[in-house]
Formats: C-alpha cells, structure tokens, sequence
C-alpha cells in the first residue's frame, strides 16, 4: 500500500520529498513511517552533498542524473577547475562525510571517468545547429 501511495504521488508530479512525506504521515504502519522518513533523510543528505560542492569555490558543476532505463543507476557530471580545486573536493568535510557512508546504499563500487578538458564551460554540438 505505501509502494502505491508514493508512487501515485510522485507520478502526479509532486517532488519525492514531499511525496515521502506525505505517504509517511498517512497513517503508514510505524515501521513503514520510519523506513519512509529515512528515505527522506537521506535524499536531502543528497541534496545538501550537491549544495555544498555547488558551493565550492573551485567547482564549476555537480549534477545528478537518474536513468530512464535503469531506475538505481545514478550518473554524477562533476567538474572542477585546474589546480587545487579538484584535491580540495576530496578533502572537504562533505566529501569524506559521504564517501564513509555511501557504500552502505550502492550495490557496486562506483565507475569513473576522470580526465581533464579544455575549458570552463560547455561548448556547443558541431553537428545540430538552432538559430
């Protein structure tokens, strides 16, 4: 029942926190209540892991993206500029806060792509032109 509650509100286009809450204040047996409210508290650990390396003075984006196709795989688009910007990530406070608490919720150690581009910016797409 709580799976369908969710999952109504959140395709009714209500953000995943506030169906989370919603769904757990809903009379949700105690255990569901609880497992709901964790959820909630996890994602807005997400979120303020996002705000913090948004904020970071070296750091020119940090975006999540959730596949279409394979709904528990998460891509992470991160760049920081050259120098000490990209060290300074991983030593923060909020880095190494996630990093020690992270495995826990995956189900494989994480793939990267690291490497270094030209740039500080998007370019835009040679082969598709809008005017």
């Amino acid at each position: 029942m709580i799976c369908r509650q969710l999952a109504t509100a959140y395709t009714a286009g209500l953000p995943i926190l506030s169906a989370l809450h919603i769904t757990a204040g809903q009379g949700a047996f105690p255990r569901g209540r609880r497992a709901l409210l964790r959820m909630e508290t996890r994602i807005k650990g997400g979120a303020s892991l996002a705000d913090a390396c948004r904020a970071e003075e070296g750091n020119l984006w940090f975006d999540w993206y959730r596949s279409t196709d394979e709904p528990n795989t998460f891509l992470l688009c991160e760049a920081f500029r050259e120098g000490e910007a990209p060290a300074e990530h991983v030593n923060s406070a909020h880095f190494r806060a996630f990093t020690s608490s992270a495995a826990q919720y995956l189900q494989r150690t994480p793939r990267i792509i690291n490497t270094t581009a030209e740039g500080e910016e998007w370019g835009t797409m040679g082969e598709i032109t809008v005017d």
